[in-house]
Parts: structure tokens; C-alpha cells; sequence
């Protein structure tokens, strides 16, 4: 299996697509329009000894997914971005989109998620320009870019 004897870097580093590691998952994002979860279970010296796949939601995207960010603090959170101009939050754990995000003219390149504990100034002005972008009453945020060449 490919995936065995590798580390989580070079695994990311070889796949062509969009990918988050975080802790014993890999979350992946492609050309299919898939969103896939892996579990991941690693040795002593950090390689990964078994992969198994652990949710799968096809059609995550009208078009393919061309970027993807996880939560670290709710593992069941996760962001993707689309050729379809569209960012999808989703309940990962529940293969469930909670909201769909529109605004780009094109594919979304990037996605980065803002979490904090505490009040932040960035968190903040960016809740106020983009007020929909404010998820579930959390302390999260997020900022996207596109092709389109606008962040939002």
C-alpha cells in the first residue's frame, strides 16, 4: 500500500491536489469532487504503518476540490474550496456540507482558517467586513482567495 512506511510529509508532498494532515487523519480533496478522511496510525519513528479510509463524500463539489483546511480544534470541521467558486463547511464526522459560500466569479485557490480562543483584532475586523463568513456562533473565521483575484 503506498501510504505505508511513509510520513505524513512525504505523503503530502507526493500527492497532487488539495490535502490536510492534522493529528492521526488525512483529509483529501481532488479532481473526482471527493472529499476522503483517512486514518492514519503511525510507528515510534513517525511512519505510517496503516491507512484505512474512514469517510468519503463524492460530489463534495459541483467541480473538483482545489483546496482543503481542517479544523484543530473541532476535528469535525473542515473547509473546501472548488472549481465551482464555492467554499462548503462541512460536519466531516457526519459527511454533512452545514454551508455553502458563494461570492467568487472563480475557482477558489486557498482557504485559511482563523481560530482563536480569545478576542482578535484580524478575527474581528475580518467578522465585520465579512459577516456570513462567521461559522456556527464559533470563534472561528476564514479567508479565501480565487483565481478571480479577491480575497474575501
Amino acid at each position: 500500500f503506498f501510504f505505508k512506511q511513509k510520513t505524513a510529509y512525504e505523503i503530502s508532498a507526493c500527492l497532487v491536489g488539495s490535502e490536510m494532515c492534522i493529528r492521526d487523519r488525512f483529509v483529501t480533496g481532488g479532481l473526482d469532487k471527493a472529499i476522503v478522511v483517512y486514518s492514519l496510525e503511525f510507528d515510534l519513528s513517525g511512519n505510517i504503518v496503516s491507512c484505512e479510509v474512514v469517510q468519503a463524500i463524492d460530489n463534495a463539489h459541483d467541480e473538483g476540490v482545489f483546496c482543503i483546511t481542517a479544523s484543530r480544534v473541532d476535528e469535525d470541521l473542515v473547509l473546501s474550496g472548488g472549481y465551482d467558486h464555492t467554499v462548503k463547511l462541512w460536519n466531516i464526522g457526519q459527511c454533512k456540507c452545514l454551508k455553502t459560500f458563494k461570492g467568487h466569479s472563480e475557482r477558489v485557490l486557498s482557504i485559511a482558517l482563523i481560530e482563536s480562543e480569545g478576542p482578535s483584532e484580524l478575527k474581528n475586523s475580518l467578522a465585520n467586513a465579512y459577516p456570513d463568513q462567521r461559522i456556527l456562533n464559533r470563534n472561528v473565521s476564514f479567508i479565501t482567495s480565487s483565481k478571480d483575484k479577491t480575497l474575501k
